[in-house]
């Protein structure tokens, strides 16, 4: 199976889902740019691996249910 096209669309998510929360903070924002990437990028991979782990065990339980194509 190719799963590649859910990995993308996993990964756009994420980054957007860091982004709204990286604006909604109310913390003091640091001043450094590279300390501020890295809490995006961080954030970013932490929310791609939990979306991931929740979307691909229940995608291959459905396709089973539904039969193999």
């Amino acid at each position: 199976m190719n799963y590649r096209k859910n990995i993308v669309i996993i990964l756009i998510l994420s980054f957007i889902i860091t982004l709204i929360g990286f604006f909604i903070d109310s913390d003091v924002k640091e001043i450094s740019l590279s300390l501020n990437l890295l809490e995006i990028v961080m954030m970013t991979i932490i929310t791609a691996v939990i979306m991931s782990v929740l979307y691909f065990p229940i995608s291959f339980v459905i396709q089973k249910l539904k039969g193999n194509k």
